[in-house]
C-alpha cells in the first residue's frame, strides 16, 4: 500500500513537471511572437528561433516563430537554418588547438614562422606580400584579437572614404571575394593608410591593444589548411566539429557557394545598414568568403548541442580546454591577459573566439554573438550549471546589434525563475569558479 502511494506521488510530480514545462514553453513562445510583432518590422526580420539545453536534458527544447520571408505566410520550423556568423570563431580555434595537441604548432609561433613565403623585402600593397609589422604576430595574439591586424571591415570603410572602393556596403559585399582578397584589403590599409587605421585602434604593435578583427580568423583558417594540406576547411569542420553532432542535428560550413538544398532551409536574409532605410534581401550575397571567421550555418538546436560538447571537452581534449580557460583571455578594456575571469572581466574578456562575462544573476557566462550578412545569432553558456541558450533572427542591422542578446538574456531570466533546478550550480565542474558579482549592464560593451 505504501509503495502504491509513492507511485501516485511520483506520478503526480512527473505530471507537474510536464505542466510546468508546457507552461514556460507557451510563455516563451508568446514572448517571441511579441518580440517578432513589435520589433520585426523595424528591424526587418520575419523569423525567430530559440533553443535551450539544460544539464539534465539529452535533447534541447526549441521554439520557432514567424515565416520564411517578410512577405510570406509559410512558417519556419525547428529545422530551419540560420547563419551563425562569428560564433564560427571558437570552432576555428578548436582546429588550431587540435594541431597544437598533435605537436604541429604552438600558440607562440609567429606568422612569419608559419607563412615565411608571405614576408619578403619587397613590400607594397599590390605584391600580395604581408606587411612586415605582421611578421611577429603570434597565434595567441591572432586568436585573442591583439594582433594589431585591421579587420577587412575596417579596410572597406577606409577605402570607401578614400574613394578607392565605390558602392554601397551590400554592393561591395556582393563582389566574389576570396579569403586572400580580404586579407589583402587589411594589408593595403596597414601599408598605405596607417594613420587612418590607427583611428580604428588597429595597426598597433602586436600584443598591445585588443581590437576585433575578422581578418585574424581568416588567417587562422589558412593556418589550419596549410598544416592539413590534404583537407579543405569544410572537410576539417566535418571531421573535427560536426562528428560530435547527433543524428538529428545538422550544421554546414560555408567557405564557397552554399548549395541550394541548404539555402532552401534558411529563411530569407535581410539587412538595413546605416545607408539603407528599407529591407534589402541579401540571401544571395556571397558573404561566405569569411569562412573561418563566420561561415557556419545551422539551427539553434544544433548550436546549443555543439556548444555544450565544446565546453564539456568533446570537441577538443580536456587538457587543451584547461589551457584555453586559464591562459588565453585578455581584458577587452585594458588589453591585458586575465586568468581570474569572475574578478577581472566585468566588461568582458576575449579569448580564442569566446567572450567571458560575469553577472549578478548568473555568475560566469561564456557567450558570443554572430552577425553575418542577413542574420543575427547569439548563444550564452553557463558553465556552473551546464546550461545553454541560443537565439537567431533573419536580419542584420548595423544600428542595433544587441537585440538578440537582450532577448536571450530576458528569456534566460524567465527560465531561471520558472525552473530554478536547471541552474543549480556544480562548483566542482570544470570552468566553474566561485562567483564574484558585478553590476548589471555587463553586455553593453561593443565587440
Amino acid at each position: 500500500m505504501a509503495w502504491r502511494k509513492l507511485e501516485i506521488v511520483f506520478a503526480c510530480l512527473g505530471l507537474i513537471q510536464i505542466i510546468v514545462h508546457a507552461s514556460i514553453t507557451d510563455d516563451i513562445k508568446t514572448k517571441l511572437n511579441t518580440f517578432l510583432s513589435e520589433t520585426g518590422q523595424e528591424e526587418f526580420f520575419s523569423a525567430v528561433q530559440l533553443s535551450y539545453l539544460s544539464q539534465s536534458d539529452k535533447s534541447a527544447t526549441t521554439i520557432s516563430v514567424g515565416t520564411v520571408a517578410l512577405n510570406s505566410t509559410q512558417p519556419i520550423d525547428n529545422s530551419s537554418l540560420f547563419g551563425w556568423g562569428s560564433i564560427t570563431k571558437e570552432f576555428t580555434t578548436s582546429l588550431l588547438m587540435d594541431l597544437e595537441s598533435a605537436g604541429k604548432l604552438t600558440m607562440t609561433d609567429t606568422l612569419k614562422d608559419t607563412f615565411p613565403e608571405f614576408f619578403s623585402k619587397t613590400q607594397d600593397s599590390t605584391s600580395g606580400i604581408w606587411p612586415r609589422t605582421w611578421a611577429s604576430v603570434t597565434l595567441y595574439q591572432l586568436l585573442n584579437m591583439t594582433s594589431g591586424i585591421p579587420s577587412y571591415g575596417d579596410a572597406i570603410e577606409i577605402l570607401l572614404k578614400a574613394g578607392i572602393l565605390h558602392g554601397t556596403l551590400v554592393e561591395i559585399y556582393s563582389y566574389p571575394w576570396t579569403p586572400q582578397d580580404l586579407i589583402k584589403l587589411s594589408a593595403e590599409i596597414t601599408l598605405e593608410f596607417p594613420k587612418e587605421c590607427l583611428k580604428y585602434h588597429a595597426c598597433t604593435t602586436p600584443g598591445s591593444t585588443y581590437h576585433y578583427s575578422n581578418t585574424d580568423y581568416i588567417i587562422a583558417g589558412l593556418i589550419a589548411t596549410k598544416l592539413n594540406p590534404d583537407q579543405s576547411l569544410q572537410e576539417l569542420f566535418q571531421k573535427s566539429i560536426f562528428s560530435h553532432l547527433g543524428a538529428e542535428q545538422f550544421a554546414f560550413f560555408a567557405d564557397a557557394t552554399v548549395p541550394q538544398t541548404i539555402l532552401d532551409k534558411m529563411p530569407r536574409a535581410y539587412t538595413n545598414s546605416i545607408e539603407i532605410t528599407q529591407p534589402s534581401d541579401v540571401t544571395d550575397v556571397p558573404w561566405y568568403a569569411v569562412g573561418a571567421a563566420g561561415g557556419l550555418i545551422g539551427s539553434t538546436e544544433t548550436l546549443v548541442h555543439l556548444i555544450r560538447s565544446f565546453w564539456n571537452g568533446q570537441v577538443v581534449n580536456h587538457s587543451s580546454m584547461e589551457q584555453f580557460y586559464t591562459n588565453y583571455f585578455v581584458n577587452v578594456i585594458s588589453s591585458q591577459p586575465e586568468t581570474n575571469l569572475m574578478q577581472d572581466c566585468p566588461k568582458g574578456c576575449y579569448g580564442l573566439g569566446v567572450i567571458a562575462l560575469s553577472s549578478k544573476e548568473f555568475g560566469l557566462i561564456y557567450f558570443y554573438r554572430g552577425q553575418p550578412l542577413g542574420y543575427r545569432t547569439v548563444y550564452l553558456y553557463l558553465p556552473c550549471s551546464d546550461f545553454t541558450i541560443a537565439l537567431a533572427i533573419n536580419s542584420a542591422n548595423t544600428k542595433s546589434t544587441e537585440i538578440t542578446t537582450d532577448m536571450a538574456l530576458e528569456i534566460l531570466g524567465d527560465l531561471k525563475r520558472a525552473k530554478p533546478h536547471y541552474f543549480r550550480p556544480n562548483w566542482k565542474k570544470q570552468f566553474c569558479p566561485q562567483p564574484k558579482y558585478f553590476d548589471e549592464g555587463f553586455l553593453s560593451f561593443e565587440f
